[in-house]
């Protein structure tokens, strides 16, 4: 019996030699290498990044204003917390003293979704520390305290972020309330890039979106509150000016930013209607990517034909 097992092991062996150093062995090993992973730029042409899975886009190239790369851009979407820039603007347009003291309350945590939120209802912050956290973490129940802290009813703000739209001409613009969580505040990509562009004029906009880490207290509790900027570029080492994101589950995940590429062209993204959180900001790099492979190329290109 041991006799068998011994033969039936030798047997064994010398079958499994034989199968390695045979051609067979090395299509069984190509086959089972793992397969290069698409690169997005692969499939890109001079005239498009390729196949985008955000339902919108716009590209800029900011000094010159010209439009790099459009699709669906006059499509009107819902747009989530991107509606925070136009929150942003019509509270500080009101001049409010940054350093006062307000109170977060239980009709801000009330109408602020189920998002939960470092800031607790009965903790009292400066006005400063939540514009951080609006812009920074999107944060919707200290949107609704900078709301409210601004002196104008929840209606009549809201009424005033309209009124703002038209004066900047977003045509295509409509807020029905402040944080982004109803799919009523709606607009699109250009409109979006336009918003942006604006908002960055303000000092405290530009300063805060483009700030990758922040940490505050609480004035009456001392709390330690540390705030990550919910977009991932601006912590990923990209030179970014300005943005913001937003998501529901109406608009997809969005983005609009302003950064400045390794070439250091400066550059608007907006995109809107992304599948995943991750993707949104992979096709903006994507796009980048695209950019400095045709577009900008080509546009010194043809800037010399017309010198020469």
């Amino acid at each position: 019996m041991t006799n068998n097992r011994r033969f039936l092991q030798a047997i064994t062996a010398f079958l499994v030699f034989l199968f390695c150093a045979s051609p067979f062995s090395e299509l069984s090993s190509q086959g089972r290498k793992r397969r290069p992973r698409r690169t997005f730029i692969r499939g890109a042409t001079p005239e498009s990044p390729g196949r985008l899975l955000a339902k919108a886009a716009l590209i800029i190239d900011v000094p010159s204003g010209r439009i790099l790369y459009e699709y669906n851009a006059s499509q009107v979407r819902s747009i989530a917390s991107l509606t925070k820039l136009m929150t942003a603007i019509v509270f500080l347009e009101g001049n409010p003293p940054l350093d006062s003291v307000v109170t977060v309350t239980r009709e801000d945590a009330r109408g602020a979704g189920r998002r939960r939120s470092q800031m607790g209802v009965g903790e009292s912050f400066r006005l400063l520390d939540l514009l951080y956290a609006s812009l920074m973490a999107s944060d919707n129940r200290v949107t609704r305290t900078l709301a409210r802290a601004s002196g104008l009813s929840m209606d009549n703000f809201v009424l005033r972020m309209n009124e703002k739209a038209r004066e900047l001409e977003l045509d295509s613009t409509t807020f029905v309330e402040v944080t982004g969580l109803d799919a009523g505040n709606r607009s699109t990509a250009t409109d979006v890039a336009r918003l942006l562009s604006f908002a960055l004029e303000n000092y405290w906009v530009a300063h805060i979106t483009a700030t990758n880490q922040y940490t505050f207290q609480s004035v009456n509790k001392r709390r330690r509150h540390i705030l990550l900027n919910t977009n991932r570029l601006a912590r990923a080492g990209w030179e970014v000016e300005g943005g913001k994101t937003g998501f529901i589950a109406a608009s997809g995940y969005c983005l609009a930013t302003i950064l400045k590429d390794k070439e250091d062209h400066e550059i608007l993204v907006t995109l809107l209607g992304a599948p995943t959180n991750s993707r949104r900001f992979s096709e903006t790099i994507y796009i980048i990517d695209w950019l400095n492979r045709y577009v900008y190329p080509r546009q010194i290109a043809d800037t010399t034909l017309i010198q020469e």
